[in-house]
């Protein structure tokens, strides 16, 4: 490296047109895309076929993912239309538990024939997983076909 370069964002982030990095850019951004579309597609599918309950917050569960860094995870207890009661687990993990008081009422979404598969009705827990996806397939996509 030469003494007077100075390392910027820009100089990390070039790709030339010619280097085989860029159809590893290919691959892996199909690849997040397609995950992130079929995220998307079950994600809808399911909100036409569930239904609306209001469940209670009643605790949290403690989720390590190899780290040292404690998670946290939303349990909610429902009761479906039928009348059965149903405990649940946020899909996303924060890392501090919610300011949330233990008995608030909180939107589900519930597949009416299978009540088990039901999910937090919120943004972050309904749409956040496959937007990221689709956010890095089409930027790792916009790499390969903008090299610099």
């Amino acid at each position: 490296m030469r003494a007077d370069f100075v390392p910027t964002i820009a100089s990390a982030t070039h790709i030339a047109a010619d280097s085989p990095l860029r159809y590893y850019l290919l691959i892996v951004g199909l690849g997040l895309l397609s995950f992130g579309i079929k995220l998307m597609l079950e994600r809808i599918n399911f909100l036409l076929r569930s239904q609306k309950a209001y469940g209670k917050l009643v605790g949290f569960k403690e989720y390590r993912d190899g780290s040292s860094i404690t998670q946290y995870l939303t349990e909610i207890v429902f009761e479906a239309s039928d009348g059965t009661e149903h405990r649940i687990t946020s899909d996303t993990a924060s890392s501090r538990k919610s300011t949330r008081p233990i008995g608030s009422q909180i939107a589900v979404r519930y597949d009416p024939s299978n009540p088990d598969d039901a999910h937090m009705d919120s943004l972050w827990n309904l749409w956040v997983p496959s937007l990221a996806f689709l956010i890095l397939g089409g930027a790792a996509l916009f790499a390969f076909f903008h090299p610099q």
